[in-house]
């Protein structure tokens, strides 16, 4: 095409080949060229309309027509191909972006052919200032007249300049054909997510190659979810592609606001080849290298990396973020579609399409949580049978035979077709059929005892596959069910269980009987095949099997029973001798039980058995059981059991006879044979003949004969061998023999055993009934020794002697009232003259304790008494003196000669301790309780007492403690142990009433003080006797029952009369046990009653106080006596009683009258309670310094109604305001007046610890006009005075703060501050107040201090010079210092009148003899205007310390090193080590860094390259050129942005805006550090000003040198308004850091607030008037820019992002100040 052809050119904007040449390197084969032209296509389609291609390989050029046009933005766009302009459009993919310049792959030359324009592109002369070319060739237009857009790209055939500079190839023949055969393989693959195209067409030539079309259905689903079918024929196949979309625009806000998500609507794309299994890709509209891991295709608006094959991951980077959130998506929205899926695909398909997952890569993760949530669902994805089925529903079977089976029983089982699938099924929780599922089967098919051929078994083979897999899968867990399951045939024909049934294999010996037992046979076939089952109670038929069918057929069955009528299995001898047989292990082993049971030990499996061992009894119950089974035959036909004792061998005819009076039986011959072989047979021994006649006596009605008693005389002695002591003691307890009175009686005769008759014959008028009748037992045939051999010699019976009658009756005869005095005497004259004999015959004293227990002394009541039991003494007179005629002694006429036995049986001589207690025991025990027995109790007491010096063995008399025996105060019917008993005698510890005066179930001790005084004089009690018979004196008493009767006691507010009494022994208590008395802490313990008061009253422990504090604290608390405090001293130390009250008590006190006035609306009414306020107010105010004034106790005050205000009424601190000045708060009165409360000095600390506000102090005040200082005046006579007065401050304040521990800061006063003339001075004065505001009436002024938290900068005056005296006097002191005297008003009125400094310095020191200070060097604060200076000499400060050589920290670091001290110097490394990891995190973060690099406008590009230091920075030379007109230029940099002068392109000197955004991450890590610095520099700022406050002259803040260096380091020393700077003569950069706040407004010594300027600048804005720098205006600021005025001019501060970033961090803070 010739240059005449072209009728226009346009600018190509495309800056360099590199920028193609890297795009090309990201596309790798033509057929990503092809993807990007197609998507080209797509993006430019209408409203959705349908987009078709054709391709054309042509031999010079590849065409390529859609049925498209352009408009007049697309024509713009191509002017940059290769840009990012695809983002301006949300729902186009990438319309001639970076992607079109994947064309220059093939060509240096393209035509575009749209709409009757035609343009032209040569890569070759891109840089020869040619232009795109217009001419004038109509091409858009296909055959049938749509209107048409071409391409054509001219094949690259020969080397070119743009070729070698892209680094493009040659494209020949052999290419193109390469190129063709790709696109035919791989374009089909690519299209399903475009929106538009509905056809592509390839030609060869002329020749169709292939034709592609594509159909769409689109369907709404559900929850934003839609469906896409798309038909795809190639060359007539088809393939049939299901598209699922998802709306995900609202979870995506924060990244479409950051610009990382571009598209709206945001959709997530899944689809899925119903056609075949194809490896699933991820793709961005077009495909990536990225693979899915499994059949489905992946699209949205992803992020991809420069090259586009793959996506960002990088947790470090937002976009990588922003990716896997997108994926975090897919495995809910493949879960949401399954159910579509399965409705659109084959089930074969569909398990192909989900077993076809890749474990491996970046995107793994996706599948398994999509399978997992299909788990968590429990989803119906199992098809069997033409029905889903849930995973829990079903399973699957590696069995081939039980697989058939369930199959064929409709059992959800994995059919075998899909077997192959069994790795997904396991992944999605499919588990395999286990033996709990088949025992669930046939729980549920085979019910009990079914016939088989009922059963849903077809035939024998399928049981045998059932017993099979539980052979195979048998786990002893399950031995209970599967005993439970119905599958055991027996011979029947049923299916039964051994739970239920017994299913044995009978044993062939058994035949006969086999039929009749209830027992169920197992299957013959199943035993043999299956020998597991015996595992499961199945086994041949044993012997304990038999025993246990006897047993249970005969539990109930009652004995005897006929043999014929038996149960079948056993009704006639042969069956029951067959039973025999096969029982015969069992007897076996009751032989060996016997032989055990003599020998004493058992061997049992190999081991010794004891008898006492649980394994021998175990042993011995199993062996028994064979004793319980109806196997005894008798001759008469009876059954019965071994152990039934009704059926015997009878070996004798006395046994016949004695058999048949008892119903026994004789046992058959050939059972008796049976069981001689196990030494079983039953014999009728004595033991057996002895329970019968046991039972026969017992249960007897009719009368035994003497032939009957003989008989069973003749059964003893014959079997006497047999004789054992149980049997003994049996036969001797049955009425077998006869008394002398012929009656039946038994020989021990119910205790008192028989005797045979003696030598000692019976006493006259005495009869017993326990000699036995010898008629029959000496006349026994056979027998003739049965007394002698039996009897005596046997059963030891004793006869009768004088001893044995004592021993045997003398109780009974003396306790009886049958037998007449004299005979009962004549015994005892007996007995006296037998006493010495029997006494030697008696070793064991058995007769002597039966006459112990005899009542056998007669004595003066008339009565026979027995010693032992009651206390019996031999006349005297001195007992006659005790007791009168109150005691029992002998009464017989010759009492001399009964003296012997009498001693021995206890009667007693003299009184001794133990004669006391004994003679009380016995009173009390034997006596009624009456008034008699009280009596005496008492008059032995009163002896005793009377007596205790005289008994030696006093600690006998402890056996009086525990008896009851003391008689009580007010109860006759009633003796009490002494443990129960209080004294109540004169004495302090004997009287134990006061102590226990409230307790009414106290009992006293009824013992007078008048019977004790009339026996010994005294009425004390002996100590002695006190403490060992336990009786309660005071000291007895429980320290926790005086505290209980005291409480009692101040609970009733009850009158004490004396009590000292209680409080001192409660002294001696806490001596002893302190913890004792501290209950006394918890209640109103302590007793005051003042004279004149009819009441006591009752204090807690911490209301009472030693001291007597009632002139300051009225009655509100109490005052101990001086003797209280004096006796005890113990107590009061133990309960924390105060010489005074403290701060708590103090609270206490006001807590008492905030209650007192509470329902008076707080009004307090008495005047007392006033000054009572006052002077717990004031005793506050001296003891806020004190440890035990704790925070509590201040939060306790605050919320307490304890301040009175003007009009008597209580309020609380937190509500109050304190009127230190009376002139500001009438001004308030209307609104506020009931919260002042007046000053008073003594309260001044507890009322600052409460924080309540001054007025003064809160009282705001604001200029009603704010003054244009342009405009007002200088007072030089004020300026003067103040210029003096700071300079004398420091002596005032050392002076004061020396003298009164000043608290607070002072305000400091700016050095250069000016006093100025303002006529129309009107100030307002408002308070906050709980956030509402309150505002006085505007008023003229007289002075108004403009000032901060810290400083006071200006002061405005107006009126006469007396009036601005009194009136500057009063603001400096409410504004200098908040907690002043105000007694300083004069002062510094005084030195204000004033006119020289020498006077008020005179004033001073010999008026108020202030301290004379030494003086300092002027290190005055320097604070001007707006901007702060770093030092006085800036500039000379960075001379020394601006050497900047390269950017980053080892610039700072070298530049620390050059002027810097090594604390600077290290703290300088720490800083930039700090932040540098803060901003960078580590190699993976990249978006700080990539900020720096990214700074083009800044430098340009050679700048960023060269060394800073190098004097080729970009239009900055050393000196002057001879084309450059100096003063020209200065002008330039120096004017206002709107200057003529400044005509320059001033984007070179700004921050590139758009840089790589930040990671929220990376943000928040970056905020955090910044804010950690600015408040660690706050902090040192208030450290430093309060070490300022104590010099004379006013110390200059240190600086941050780091932070300044950093600031210059952002800009490499260029200034942030102009960009200027300029190499001093030591080759180091020149520029100046400026603060961008004063420290009033919130600046600090950080990076934050430093400017980094040039000289011209920085003077600007320090003596300029500047607007737009004030901190209202800083907080909407914004594009890394701040904007200023001064002298009617704009000016721009421009910012690196990371510093503009710090700022805006400082700006949301408020004032530190």
């Amino acid at each position: 095409m010739l240059d005449s052809d072209f009728v226009d050119q346009e600018e190509y904007q495309v800056n360099i080949y590199a920028e193609i040449e890297r795009n090309l390197r990201s596309y790798s084969g033509f057929v990503s060229l092809i993807r990007e032209l197609i998507q080209n296509s797509d993006d430019s389609s209408a409203r959705g309309k349908n987009v078709e291609v054709e391709l054309h390989f042509l031999k010079d050029k590849l065409v390529l027509k859609n049925n498209t046009v352009f408009n007049e933005n697309d024509w713009e766009k191509i002017k940059e191909i290769g840009s990012r302009n695809k983002e301006d459009s949300s729902n186009k993919t990438g319309r001639f972006g970076i992607g079109f310049t994947s064309v220059f792959k093939i060509c240096d030359n393209l035509n575009i052919h749209s709409k009757n324009v035609s343009k032209n592109l040569n890569l070759n002369l891109v840089n020869t200032g040619k232009k795109w070319r217009k001419y004038s060739l109509e091409k858009t237009k296909y055959s049938n007249g749509e209107e048409i857009t071409e391409f054509e790209f001219i094949w690259r055939t020969e080397d070119s300049e743009a070729r070698r500079q892209i680094n493009a190839e040659i494209i020949t023949p052999g290419i193109i054909n390469l190129y063709i055969e790709e696109i035919i393989k791989n374009i089909n693959k690519d299209l399903h997510f475009l929106n538009n195209v509905s056809k592509l067409v390839i030609y060869n030539d002329s020749n169709l190659i292939q034709e592609i079309k594509i159909q769409k259905e689109s369907f709404y689903l559900c929850n934003e979810v839609s469906k896409d079918v798309k038909t795809i024929s190639v060359d007539g196949n088809k393939r049939r592609i299901l598209i699922y979309h998802k709306k995900l625009t609202e979870h995506f806000t924060e990244e479409f606001e950051r610009g990382i998500a571009r598209r709206k609507p945001f959709v997530l794309s899944i689809a899925v080849d119903c056609s075949s299994i194809q490896q699933g890709r991820v793709f961005c509209t077009l495909p990536t290298e990225l693979k899915t891991g499994f059949a489905f295709d992946i699209n949205c608006d992803f992020q991809p990396n420069q090259d586009r094959k793959q996506l960002i991951f990088d947790e470090d980077d937002a976009k990588g973020r922003y990716n896997k959130k997108i994926f975090n998506f897919i495995p809910s929205l493949l879960h949401s579609v399954l159910e579509d899926i399965k409705c659109e695909i084959s089930v074969e398909m569909l398990y192909e399409i989900l077993s076809s997952s890749d474990s491996g890569g970046q995107l793994k993760h996706l599948f398994a949580d999509f399978i997992n949530l299909v788990k968590k669902n429990d989803s119906q994805i199992i098809h069997i049978d033409n029905t889903w089925y849930r995973i829990s529903e079903t399973n699957f079977c590696s069995d081939k035979k039980m697989l058939n089976l369930l199959t064929r029983i409709n059992y959800p089982v994995i059919p075998e077709k899909h077997l192959k699938f069994n790795k997904l099924f396991i992944d999605i929780g499919i588990k395999d059929f286990e033996l709990n599922n088949l025992i669930k089967v046939i729980q549920d098919k085979v019910p009990s005892s079914v016939p088989f051929k009922e059963s849903f078994f077809e035939n024998i083979d399928e049981l045998f596959i059932v017993h099979s897999f539980i052979c195979d899968k048998f786990d002893i867990n399950y031995k209970d069910k599967i005993q439970s399951l119905n599958i055991f045939l027996t011979t029947s024909g049923n299916l039964e269980n051994t739970k239920r049934s017994i299913i044995v294999e009978m044993p062939r010996e058994l035949d006969l009987i086999k039929d009749h037992l209830p027992v169920k046979q197992i299957n013959r076939i199943l035993i043999e095949k299956f020998s597991f089952l015996r595992q499961l109670g199945v086994s041949k038929f044993r012997y304990n099997q038999l025993i246990e069918i006897i047993q249970r057929d005969f539990l109930t069955i009652k004995y005897p029973i006929q043999i014929s009528e038996a149960k079948p299995y056993i009704n006639n001898k042969q069956k029951l001798l067959l039973i025999f047989s096969f029982l015969k292990d069992a007897f076996e082993q009751h032989k060996i039980y016997l032989k055990a049971r003599e020998m004493g030990y058992l061997f049992l499996d190999e081991k010794t058995v004891y008898l006492q061992d649980q394994k021998f009894k175990d042993f011995e119950m199993n062996v028994k059981r064979t004793l319980y089974l109806p196997l005894v035959l008798s001759e008469n036909g009876n059954l019965y059991t071994l152990s039934s004792n009704k059926v015997f061998d009878l070996d004798s005819e006395r046994k016949i006879v004695f058999a048949n009076m008892y119903g026994l039986e004789k046992i058959d011959t050939d059972i008796k044979n049976e069981l001689k072989k196990f030494d079983l047979v039953p014999r009728l021994k004595l033991q057996l003949i002895v329970n019968y006649l046991e039972f026969y006596f017992k249960n007897r009605n009719t009368i035994v004969s003497d032939d009957n008693l003989v008989l069973f005389y003749q059964l003893i002695s014959e079997s006497k061998s047999q004789l054992t002591a149980s049997n003994i003691d049996k036969l001797k307890r049955i009425p077998l023999f006869k008394n002398n009175r012929h009656s039946l009686c038994s020989l021990n005769n119910n205790g008192k055993e028989m005797l045979l008759q003696g030598n000692y014959p019976l006493p006259e008028g005495i009869l017993i009934d326990e000699i036995l009748d010898e008629a029959l037992i000496n006349n026994i045939p056979d027998y003739p020794n049965f007394k002698k051999e039996i009897l005596e010699s046997i059963f030891k019976i004793k006869k009768l002697t004088f001893g044995r009658f004592v021993q045997s009756y003398f109780i009974d005869i003396f306790n009886s009232k049958k037998i007449k005095t004299d005979d009962k005497l004549k015994l005892i004259s007996k007995l006296n003259a037998e006493f010495i004999n029997l006494k030697k015959n008696d070793p064991n004293n058995e007769i002597q304790d039966i006459l112990l227990k005899s009542n056998l002394v007669f004595c003066n009541d008339g009565k026979f008494h027995c010693p032992s039991r009651e206390t019996i003494f031999f006349k005297s007179t001195e007992l006659d003196e005790l007791f009168g005629e109150n005691y029992l002694y002998p009464d017989y006429a010759e009492i001399s000669e009964y003296t012997y036995l009498f001693e021995k049986l206890g009667v007693n001589k003299a009184l001794d301790e133990d004669k006391i207690v004994e003679y009380i025991i016995k009173c009390v025990e034997s006596k009624q309780i009456n008034k008699d027995l009280i009596e005496r109790m008492r008059i032995i007491f009163v002896y005793i007492n009377q007596h205790w010096d005289s008994f030696n063995q006093k600690e006998r008399f402890k056996g009086l403690a525990k008896i009851e025996w003391l008689p009580a105060t007010g109860f006759f019917t009633k003796l009490y142990k002494p443990c129960d008993l209080y004294l109540q005698n004169s004495g302090e510890t004997q009287n134990t009433k006061p102590f226990l005066s409230e307790f009414s179930n106290i009992s006293y001790l009824d013992i007078s003080d008048a019977l004790l005084r009339k026996k010994s004089n005294s009425t004390w009690i002996k100590k002695d006797l006190i403490k060992i018979i336990e009786l309660n004196n005071v000291q007895r008493i429980p320290t926790e029952i005086i505290i209980e009767n005291l409480k009692l006691l101040s609970k009733g507010k009850k009158i004490i009369e004396n009590e000292l009494i209680i409080y001192s022994e409660l002294d001696t208590r806490a001596q002893k046990t302190p913890n004792s008395v501290l209950p006394l802490k918890e209640f109103n313990s302590i007793y005051i009653k003042h004279k004149g008061e009819e009441k006591p009253r009752y204090f807690f422990t911490s209301e009472v106080f030693r001291e007597n504090k009632e002139m300051l604290y009225g009655k509100y608390i109490g005052y101990l006596s001086p003797q209280f405090v004096g006796k005890c001293t113990n107590l009061l130390n133990n309960i924390k009683v105060l010489n005074e009250p403290d701060a708590f008590a103090i609270k206490d006190i006001l807590k008492k009258i905030d209650a007192k006035y509470a329902s008076n609306s707080y009004l307090v009414s008495d005047e007392s309670d006033k000054r009572i306020l006052s002077n717990c107010l004031e005793q506050l105010s001296n003891k806020v310094d004190s440890p035990d004034f704790r925070d509590s106790l201040v939060l306790d005050l605050k919320i307490m109604h304890i301040l009175c205000n003007n009009n008597s009424k209580l309020i609380t601190p937190e509500y109050a305001i304190l009127d230190d000045n009376h002139m500001i708060s009438t001004q308030f009165e209307e609104k506020l007046g009931d919260r002042f409360v007046k000053y008073n000095k003594e309260h001044f600390y507890i009322l600052k610890k409460l924080g309540i506000k001054k007025i003064s102090q809160v009282v705001n005040k604001e200029l009603v006009t704010t003054p244009i200082l342009g405009d007002l005046k200088i007072n030089p006579r004020f300026s003067r005075k103040l210029e003096y007065f700071i300079q004398l401050l420091p002596r005032i304040k050392f002076a004061e703060e020396e003298s009164s521990q000043l608290n607070g800061l002072w305000r400091d006063i700016h050095e250069e501050l000016k006093v100025y003339d303002f006529e129309n001075l009107k100030v307002l004065k408002y308070l906050f107040i709980d956030g509402r505001r309150y505002e006085a009436k505007t008023s003229s002024a007289s002075c108004y201090i403009e000032k901060d938290d810290a400083l006071i900068y200006k002061i405005y005056i107006n009126g006469s010079d007396k009036i601005i005296l009194d009136s500057l006097a009063n603001e400096l002191f409410e504004t200098i210092h908040s907690n002043l005297n105000r007694n300083y008003i004069s002062t510094f009125l005084a030195l204000l009148g004033l006119e020289s400094y020498e006077e008020m310095d005179r004033y001073l020191t010999e008026i108020l003899h202030y301290p004379v200070l030494e003086k300092k060097a002027n290190t005055l604060l320097n604070i001007d205007g707006t901007i702060e200076y770093s030092s006085e000499n800036d500039v000379a400060e960075d001379e020394n310390s601006n050497g900047l050589s390269e950017f980053g920290e080892n610039n700072i670091k070298k530049s620390i090193g050059n002027g810097s001290t090594a604390n600077q110097k290290a703290e300088c490394d720490h800083t930039i080590d700090r932040r540098i990891s803060s901003y960078n995190n580590d190699s993976q973060s990249t978006s700080f860094n990539n900020s720096q690099a990214k700074s083009k406008k800044w430098l340009n590009e050679n700048d960023v390259n060269e060394d800073f230091d190098s004097p080729h920075t970009r239009g900055r030379t050393t000196s002057s050129t001879k084309e450059m007109d100096p003063k020209e230029e200065i002008g330039k940099q120096y004017a206002p942005r709107n200057h003529p002068n400044n005509q320059e392109d001033h984007e070179e000197y700004l921050i590139d805006e758009n840089l790589e955004p930040m990671s929220l991450e990376d943000e928040k890590r970056f905020n955090d550090t910044v804010n950690f610095e600015i408040e660690n520099e706050i902090e040192n700022i208030r450290e430093d000003n309060i070490k300022r406050t104590y010099t004379s002259q006013l110390r200059k803040i240190k600086e941050n040198t780091v932070s300044k260096l950093e600031v210059k380091d952002f800009y490499k020393g260029k200034c942030q308004i102009c960009g200027f700077n300029f190499r001093k003569k030591d080759g180091s950069m020149y520029c100046i850091t400026v603060s961008l706040l004063e420290k009033r407004n919130g600046g600090i010594r950080h990076p934050a607030n430093y400017l980094c300027l040039c000289p011209n600048h920085a003077a600007l804005l320090k003596y300029a008037y500047v607007t737009g720098l004030d901190k209202k205006r800083l907080v909407n600021i914004k594009n890394n820019k701040i904007k200023f005025n001064t002298n009617d001019s704009e000016y721009e501060i421009n910012y690196h992002p990371m510093h503009f970033k710090m700022l805006k961090e400082l700006l949301k803070r408020g004032s530190h100040n």
